[in-house]
């Protein structure tokens, strides 16, 4: 069988930066399972899969445009301190309204600045899997 759109398939991966860093792997764990053009992970990772056979192995660069994209500048926000949760500091992780994740990247006085951009944004990664 060869994967193609519309196929639901599983496959493992390891996901490294360009410095070596790996960022998520599903090895140990259960493999990852998705319907090929589905949307439901990124596009540079499904176009990877299609016309992979069960069993074979590839190891694939996917760049920022195909993967969490360019980090955005907009996306940095100040807010009050006392509309986050009491002992916030820099560094953690937040949880919107909207599910989606912020960063703390830095606190100065009553004032907290939040990045909401995808921790992986702007970065490319290779996939050997």
């Amino acid at each position: 069988m060869v994967a193609a759109k519309g196929m639901k398939v599983e496959c493992d991966y390891v996901g490294v930066l360009d410095d070596g860093e790996v960022f998520g792997t599903s090895k140990g764990t259960a493999p990852l399972s998705f319907v090929v053009g589905s949307g439901s992970t990124i596009p540079g990772f499904e176009e990877a899969v299609v016309g992979m056979h069960i069993g074979e192995t590839k190891e694939v660069r996917i760049e920022t445009t195909n993967a969490y994209g360019e980090r955005d500048e907009k996306a940095i926000e100040v807010v009050k301190l006392d509309r986050l949760p009491e002992g916030t500091e820099v560094g953690a992780n937040l949880s919107t309204g909207t599910g989606g994740t912020v960063v703390v990247t830095a606190i100065d006085g009553n004032n907290a600045t939040l990045d909401l951009n995808h921790p992986l944004a702007g970065k490319a990664s290779v996939t050997p899997g």
